[in-house]
């Protein structure tokens, strides 16, 4: 039921016409097939556009910060809500990655799982205006808290969930007893327990608040470290990469003046 749900969403919405090989023998004509490239060349333009704006506008800073951007790593946060990023740093590879398929079976997902299944709550959002956190919670049923997944490759359980743990229990003040995620493939749909992270939230709860004082204060968050795990999705990674080795570049040549100053000084 979910794989034909996810045709009639995606595929058919997006008049995708399903071709079998076994009855197409024939390619189509040079013009069909000039014109197909043309479409695919300008709805590719059309998206680089998009997303090339959307990291290179400043986020506005409200009252809170998203849970997702205090988990992931403090300088893709602070790039973007500061406006910091331009066009030629980003990794166009990588853009493409992120606008497939996958993106949008991730969506239809969750909509098919809402339509067909009852829960307590499903995408509650709930502020937590003293600490600056805003978060949105998959499901939460009874005393479960779930979060929704579709993934490729073995989930990755990210410490998110501490902190939408938190504004359940300690802002909306439910009683939640176990903290799991539903990671669904097309065959099949895997509980994992994750409760051993409802006692993480308040190093994610600190980390909000250095986080949203950094950007109130205009200064970069250096204490709070960087995420490595998520670079692999980072459209900037390339860029941050090379600034970290001209970085260690110029601590490298410090380091060698100083000790030749220190020679220096001891003649």
């Amino acid at each position: 039921m979910l794989t034909q749900y996810l045709k009639e969403t995606i595929v058919d919405s997006l008049d995708i016409q399903l071709k079998n090989d076994t009855v197409i023998q024939q390619p189509p004509p040079r013009q069909l097939r000039h014109q197909q490239r043309n479409f695919i060349d300008e709805l590719k333009q059309k998206l680089i556009s998009r997303i090339v704006q959307e990291w290179t506008t400043p986020r506005k800073l409200k009252n809170t910060i998203a849970v997702t951007d205090i988990i992931q790593c403090p300088k893709q946060t602070w790039y973007r809500y500061k406006g910091r990023i331009k066009p030629e740093w980003l990794d166009y590879n990588k853009i493409f990655y992120l606008l497939d398929i996958y993106s949008q079976i991730g969506n239809t997902v969750h909509e098919y799982i809402y339509k067909t299944l009852t829960f307590d709550y499903t995408e509650l959002t709930i502020i937590d205006s003293e600490n600056h956190i805003e978060g949105r919670i998959d499901i939460i049923d009874g005393s479960i808290l779930l979060d929704i997944k579709s993934s490729r490759s073995e989930y990755d359980v990210r410490p998110q969930l501490s902190l939408y743990y938190y504004l359940a229990t300690q802002v909306k003040q439910l009683c939640i007893d176990k903290v799991g995620v539903w990671w669904v493939l097309l065959d099949k749909i895997t509980y994992i327990d994750v409760s051993e992270l409802k006692r993480m939230y308040p190093k994610y709860v600190e980390r909000a608040n250095k986080l949203w004082e950094a950007l109130q204060l205009n200064t970069y968050p250096v204490d709070l470290g960087v995420d490595t795990s998520s670079c692999q999705y980072c459209l900037i990674e390339s860029f941050c990469k090379s600034q970290e080795k001209v970085t260690q570049t110029k601590t490298e040549e410090l380091g060698r003046t100083k000790q030749h100053d220190d020679i220096i000084t001891l003649v």
